[in-house]
Order: C-alpha cells, then structure tokens, then sequence
C-alpha cells in the first residue's frame, strides 16, 4: 500500500483535528497492553475512527485492519498450536491410504 496508507503516532487531540481539517482519513487507537492481551489471548480492542466526509480511504484503512487483524489471529493461533507440539514424538499427521485399525 505504499504511499496510500502512512501512519504516524500522534496525541489523540491532534489526531482529531487532523480528521475535522480533513488532513487524515483514519485515527486508530492502540490501548496499552494490547499486545500483551493479545498474546495472552484476554479480550482486547482497538478504536478506529473515521472521517465522514471521505468514503474510500477511510474503506481502505477498514478493510487493511481487517485483513491485519485476521492474520495476526491467525498466525497466533498456528504458533500456539506448534509451540504444543514441541517435545511430542507423535505427530498429529494426516494417514495416507487405508485407514490403520487396532491390532494391524
């Protein structure tokens, strides 16, 4: 998305007046401890606001988020269950052909 998302840390109070000057189309809000939560797996959530008077940046911030958030999700999910696995002599693999029954 380079040069069509630019993100800076800014005060909320700056970053208020830069959507009602119509300078900025998004304003996200990271709670302290966010990470933390998430990796923790406690609920947490993030503030986006918006700016009214503009439709398609404003989609486009949502839409990233989104896709970010999923992904995140989705990754901590895949180390956590890898992270299970370690020290196992038997993996929880997939069997090909004929199924295996006890005694065989």
């Amino acid at each position: 998305m380079g040069g069509v998302i630019v993100a800076e840390r800014m005060q909320a109070e700056a970053a208020r007046e830069r959507i009602e000057a119509g300078q900025a189309s998004a304003w996200l809000t990271i709670p302290a401890g966010f990470s933390l939560a998430v990796l923790e797996e406690r609920p947490t959530e993030l503030a986006l606001v918006t700016n009214p008077a503009q439709t398609i940046l404003p989609g486009i911030v949502e839409e990233t988020l989104s896709m970010v958030s999923e992904a995140a999700f989705t990754l901590h999910r895949l180390i956590g269950e890898l992270a299970g696995l370690r020290g196992r002599t038997e993996l929880p693999l997939p069997v090909r052909g004929r199924a295996a029954r006890d005694g065989e």
